[in-house]
This record gives C-alpha cells, structure tokens and sequence, in this order.
C-alpha cells in the first residue's frame, strides 16, 4: 500500500481543525439524481435476489457496487462525481438495499407483502388458526395470493398501509436520527468510530472518478478484490450450482457451523456455532480496542461460563438438550435475558440523559464565566456560522414534523386496530421510539455498535390485555432510529450539506415506491417464495411463520410466557449494577467502551467460536499497525472495508445476473 500522507482525519474519524474551514457543498446535483434511478433500475432486483437466497438485507456489500457502476458511466461521458454526490448516491443505495419488516427482505417494502402473504396461507399458521384472523389491510384471500401478482384491486387495502406507514417511517427517520445526531455529536461530542469507514471510501471513489490515483483508491482496490474472492465462495458458486443443480453447493457454512448440540454436556445452554466471514475481521481492526476486549469479556463470563452456571440453579429452565443455536438462544432469551437486558438498557438510557444534562451544565457555567470557544476551537459566532454551512434544521421545526408525523402514525394504528389501548400507540410513538434512538445512537457514538430492548413489542401486547391477532401486523410506531445519527457524522466527515440528504429522502420514497412494486410482482411471478430455489428461506421461514402464529395467537390461546419472561428482579439487579460500574468506571477514570462492550457482548446470544471481531483487532493492532504504522494503519483500513464490501457486491451482483437469465430462458414458451 502506497503511503498515506493525508492528514484530514484522525484515527477516531473526529474533524481536524484544518478540516473545519473546508466549505459544505451539496450532494443533491443533477448527477445524483439520474444516479438515483439508475440505482434503483440496477439494485432492486439484485437486493430482493441476493437477500431471498442468503436471507437479511445486503447491509453495505451492493450499495459500493451500484455507485461504482454508475461512477464508471460517469467518467466515460466526462463526468467526475465529488464525494457529496457519492455520499449521497451512498444513502439512497443504502435505502434500497437495506432489508425491511419481519422477514428481512431487501428491496423496498413489497417484500413484507410476500412475507404475509405466505404467512396468510402457511401450514404452521393455519395450525394455530392465524389465517383465518389475518384482516385484508394484511393479505388478500388465498386464492388471490395464488396468482402470485400484486396487480389485482384486492391487494389495495394492503398497499395503502403499506405505502402510507412507509413515508411516515421515512420521516421519522430523518427527524429523530437528526435529532439524535445533534445530541450525540454536537453535544456530547461521541467519536462515532464507524463513521470514517463511508467517509474514507466516499473520497477512495471521488479520487477515482477524477482519475487520481492514490493510497485510498489502491487501497479500496485492494479491499475490493478480497471481497470478490470471498464472495465467490460465499455467494457465487452457490447460486451457479443452485440454478443447474436441484440445490445449491455451498463451499462456506450458511449461515454457520452449529456446535450447540454436540457441545450440550460440556457446555449446557449455549448457543456456540463456527461463521466465517471475512468482513467480520476487518470490522474487527475499526471498533475500538476496549470495545472488543470488553465484548469478549462479555461473552465469555455470560455466555460461556454463566450459562451452564444458570442452567445448573434453575434460571434457565426452557433448555433441552439437542437445541439448535437459534432455539437455544430464544429459550435463555425467555428465561434470563429478555430481563438482563432490559436492565442494561434502563442503564445505559439513565447514563446518557445523565451525560447530556452534565454537558449542559458544563456549557451553561463556561457562558456564565465568559468562556466563548467551543470545544473545536471555535467562537460562538464561528460554530453557528459553521451549522448554518453545514445545512442545520431549525430544532423546534423538525421537533414539530416528529408530533405530526407521531400523531399521523397512532391515527393510523387506531384507525386499524380501534379496540387496542390509544395509549399504548402514544406511548411507542413518543416515549420508546425517541429513547431507544438515543440509546443507540449513543452506543453507536461511544462504541460503534447498538444495543437492543428485546421483544418489547411483544411484551406489550401481551400485558395489554388485547385478544386478537390484527394488532400485531399494524405498523406500530415503535422503531430505533439511532443509525440514522451516525449517517448525519458521516455527513459531517465527507463535508456533505445536511440538506442533500433531506432532498435524497423525498427522492427515494416515491422511486421506491414503484421499484419494489415492479420488481418483487416480478420475481415472485417467477417462482414461487419460499421454494427450493431459495434454500435458505425454505427452512427459516416455517419456524418464523410459527413463531409469528405463537406470538399473535398467545393471548387468546392463554399463553403468559413472555409476560412470565419479564422478571423485575433481575430488571432491577442489571439496571442498578451497570449504572455502578459504570459510575466506578467514571470516577476511576477508566473508559465506559469496556461497559459498553461487555453489555453488547453478554447478551449476543450466540457465541461465534472465532472471536472474528476480536481477532481482527488482535491482527491489527499488534501485526499491521507495527508494519504500517499506527497512523496509516487506521487510514487504511476503513477504505479496505469499504473496498470489500464493494467487491462482495459486484459478485452479488454477478449471481443475481446469471440466475434472473437462466429464469427467463427457463420460462420462455417454445
């Protein structure tokens, strides 16, 4: 790797003074928008393939490949695209391939559609009765869901929820994720140690599309082909074999090597499996060593050592031997970590309003003495010159858009459900929804990971008394928006205005609108969904189809498990004992990224028996970082990660190609 002499970053991601006198400019170009359709003509399709035959979403793997591919149409007609229009191409790639509802399907909010059509129509859920109770607003008739069509006036009822309860997500996201980011960053100050790894690959193909080769692009380039080649094995060949063979050859586990059960006498209770995955590894370079550590410490006093312990006293009663991982992780989940962490996560919320409202004290007492600069070195009139560049919301105004947007949620919801308890919608939509996005945009901030409060929903909907089924497919306004403030750093670190993302969020709802609408009445006309063309779904999505039937069918069969599954003892015990250690930690001056990463890591629920994240860290910091030097070393890397993700997609891609082909030849009339 070339040397890196660029000096515009720390390792933290964090802005350099010299940095904050480079000018904002908009990403939002004539470019960018013919890139927006462009991606969504090229990416939908491959998202829904790709996430229908290896399950979830695509995370980051297709978003690099599609703004590659554009970028390179781009440079043969004489156009460079600057890193604002590559951060936003980036979002709107990001927005399209992330997977959405229940199931996880990629490629817009039709996937949900399929997910309750087969739901609608699933022997695990006729077994419970569920299909009878499912409304229109959920999935048609059977007979309708047989044509395997969205093109017929009963699926309307379902596409306006669908349709509506999307845009009103999509505002959400932007105005709590903004609100969130203003906390994190512009008050607290957290690093968001992720958040360098979009900024550097952004500048890695801004340098490209210029036709400058430098250490980013080789690096990227680099990165790139690691990906391809791991993809080959991961993606590739199973899709080839898949589209010859009656089922597909997998070269690497998929998605693990389960030892849950072959290990019940030495290690009774735990979820232990084998994954491997490159892009796991050089994850594990970028997360903050104490994170790591912490997370490992976490995993092996809680998941290694304490289960057994727990199973031996009885607290985790629901484990038989012979569980698989996943069943192993839902029953201790049920008998002891549902409660721990939800006290962790009572913690973690009580330190962060903490932490914010020291800061405003602190900033209040500095006012009060005369201490005018900023924690970046700036004068006040500097800083809110510098938000009004940086493209910055007016607070109240977007605090009025989340009530409004709120109150168009819960009308929804009760207009659908009218017998559920108003007040429980009112509570998710300005309660949890605002909190939980602050936890985890905090974690994000601090550690570079988020924490979760499991099975709220299903918690209270339990408790609340309510009977029927219909409720639990309503687009509730329960949701975690605190991703979303990491995005607005990454903003922030490629100097792109905040106000190219808004206007890249009112792009993206209608094109993805008619995208997923055309490309998943495509594809599911094509084979039916699950089906042997899609192994992996075929085998998870019977037992999530009786799970779902379980959940929504538990109070009026009389089930109180889960309500029996919230035990406020052990609530308590974890909520006090964290917000100790964590107040031990700040006296003693130790950093809360070891808290932090040991809460993440006690209730991961799986043990992946090769520490990738940990070894990554490991090969990092005590092998590449003596051979590049620190420095460099923490430059390259995010640009390397980026570049795999990249060269993981571009192999997706490939797949999705060659098996829509060979589909179409298939299904042609001769």
């Amino acid at each position: 790797m070339a040397e890196a002499n660029d000096q515009s970053q720390t390792p933290s991601g964090s802005l350099k003074p010299e940095l904050l006198q480079e000018p904002f400019r908009d990403g939002f170009t004539r470019r960018a928008i013919i890139g927006a359709f462009f991606l969504s003509a090229v990416m939908v399709p491959a998202a829904i393939y790709l996430s229908l035959l290896l399950g979830g979403g695509l995370t980051a793997a297709a978003d690099w490949v599609t703004v590659i591919l554009f970028l390179e149409l781009a440079r043969r007609s004489f156009q460079k695209l600057t890193r604002q229009e590559i951060m936003v191409l980036l979002h709107v790639a990001g927005s399209i391939g992330t997977g959405v509802g229940t199931a996880g399907l990629a490629g817009g909010v039709f996937g949900t559609l399929v997910w309750h059509s087969y739901l609608k129509t699933s022997s695990a859920t006729k077994q419970f009765g569920l299909h009878e109770q499912l409304p229109a607003w959920v999935a048609p008739d059977a007979a309708v869901i047989a044509q395997r069509t969205f093109w017929n006036a009963a699926w309307w009822p379902a596409v306006w929820v669908l349709l509506i309860s999307f845009a009103l997500n999509k505002i959400q996201g932007f105005v709590v994720g903004y609100l969130a980011y203003k906390i994190t960053v512009d008050v607290e100050k957290l690093p968001f140690p992720m958040a360098p790894v979009w900024a550097q690959g952004s500048m890695a193909l801004a340098e490209h599309s210029g036709r400058s080769e430098s250490w980013r692009w080789n690096t990227f380039a680099v990165g790139a082909a690691m990906g391809a080649t791991f993809a080959i094995l991961s993606t590739l060949i199973p899709s080839i074999t898949g589209t010859f063979l009656s089922a597909p050859i997998f070269i690497l586990p998929n998605p693990w090597i389960d030892l849950s059960s072959s290990l019940r006498n030495i290690l009774p209770a735990t979820a232990i499996v084998i994954s491997i995955d490159l892009g796991a590894l050089l994850i594990g370079m970028i997360l903050p060593w104490r994170v790591l550590i912490g997370s490992a410490l976490g995993m092996i006093v809680f998941q290694i050592i304490g289960n057994p312990i727990l199973h031996a006293y009885g607290y985790l009663p629901q484990w038989q031997p012979g569980f698989s991982a996943v069943n192993t992780q839902l029953s201790n989940s049920l008998d002891f970590y549902l409660s721990q962490s939800l006290g962790c996560a009572i913690a973690v919320a009580l330190a962060g309003f903490i932490s914010v409202g020291y800061s405003f004290f602190k900033r209040r007492q500095k006012k009060s003495a005369g201490v005018l600069l900023d924690t970046d070195g700036l004068t006040q009139e500097q800083l809110r010159q510098y938000r009004r560049d940086r493209g910055d919301f007016n607070v109240w105004v977007m605090l009025g858009i989340f009530v409004a947007s709120s109150i168009g949620y819960i009308w929804l919801c009760h207009y659908l459900v009218p017998d559920f308890p108003l007040w429980i919608f009112t509570a998710f939509a300005f309660i949890y929804t605002p909190i939980m996005s602050y936890i985890t945009a905090r974690m994000q901030g601090i550690a570079g990971m988020g924490v979760g409060f499991p099975m709220a929903r299903e918690g209270t909907f339990l408790m609340s008394g309510y009977e029927r089924a219909d409720v639990w497919f309503a687009p509730i306004p329960l949701h975690d928006y605190g991703g979303v403030a990491q995005w607005f750093r990454q903003m922030e670190l490629t100097r792109t205005r905040f106000s190219s993302m808004l206007k890249a969020e009112l792009l993206v709802i209608p094109i993805m609108m008619v995208a997923s609408f055309v490309f998943w009445s495509y594809i599911w006309s094509l084979d039916p969904i699950p089906s042997e063309k899609y192994p992996l779904i075929s085998t998870m999505w019977p037992a999530q189809a009786k799970m779902a039937a379980l959940w929504s069918t538990a109070r009026s069969s009389g089930a109180d498990f889960l309500i029996n599954a919230l035990k406020p003892e052990i609530i308590g015990t974890f909520a006090v004992g964290t917000l100790v250690v964590m107040g031990g930690f700040s006296l003693a001056g130790i950093s809360l990224q070891y808290v932090y990463g040991f809460i993440a890591g006690s209730n991961t629920g799986i043990v992946h028996v090769m520490f990738l994240g940990l070894i990554g860290a490991i090969l990092g910091r005590y092998v590449f970082a003596p051979r590049f030097g620190e420095q460099n070393f923490r430059r390259y890397v995010p640009v390397l990660l980026a570049g795999y993700a990249c060269g993981a997609g571009l192999i997706g891609m490939l797949s999705m190609a060659i098996v829509f082909l060979q589909r179409s030849v298939t299904s042609l009339p001769y």
